[in-house]
């Protein structure tokens, strides 16, 4: 594998998607993604039985949702999510960009 090097804190491009996810790393057990949000968008609920997840948030903030419990989180937050859990997200005014990773098992 060669080595990657990701300017994470880029600005999005001006025609992409309201939610941006790029993977970063992909195992048969685990994942990483860099997932940028433009602002006041909405990922509804939904569940995620593959595996344990995380998000760390580097730059905005969002509302995370688990299991019907909000959670504000901002740069620097780390937040764990086990296997099962229903989660969803809306971000502020801002948007947000936080690296995602998948944990499968």
């Amino acid at each position: 594998m060669e080595p990657r090097i990701l300017r994470c804190l880029d600005p999005k491009p001006a025609d992409s998607l309201p939610i941006l996810r790029e993977e970063l790393y992909r195992a048969e057990a685990h994942d990483f993604n860099l997932v940028r949000v433009d602002p006041e968008v909405e990922k509804p609920p939904h569940p995620y039985t593959a595996g344990d997840s995380f998000m760390l948030v580097l730059a905005g903030r969002l509302q995370l949702m688990v299991d019907g419990q909000s959670y504000d989180l901002g740069p620097g937050d780390l937040a764990f999510i086990p296997k099962g859990a229903v989660r969803g997200f809306r971000t502020g005014p801002e948007g947000a960009t936080f690296f995602a990773g998948h944990l499968r098992g």
